[in-house]
């Protein structure tokens, strides 16, 4: 009894790299980070990122309402920053704009 093997070879291509990562990090103060199309050479996204600099979007704070601006579909918020945050309509409850 003989038994023969045979194997098939299946070609796979690689997906194409379309886009690039450049991070730039010559600087120790700051941070930047590129996505580039390489198609067309087109700058997708830029991300800057500084030592010095903390953001507060995207966090979560406690704070009052102080004024609502039906005009422009917003509200100004104090959250304890020498500033006041401006929220659209959209991103905040529907009853406050009743």
């Amino acid at each position: 009894m003989t038994t023969t093997t045979t194997s098939a070879t299946t070609s796979v291509t690689a997906p194409l790299i379309t886009k690039r990562i450049l991070i730039n990090a010559t600087q120790t103060e700051e941070l930047r980070v590129a996505i580039v199309n390489l198609a067309s050479q087109e700058l997708l996204d830029l991300l800057t990122d500084r030592q010095s600099y903390k953001t507060k979007t995207g966090n979560i704070y406690m704070a009052t309402i102080t004024a609502i601006e039906p005009s422009l579909d917003a509200c100004f918020v104090n959250f304890g920053s020498k500033n006041q945050a401006v929220r659209s309509k959209s991103s905040s409850n529907p009853l406050l704009f009743r």
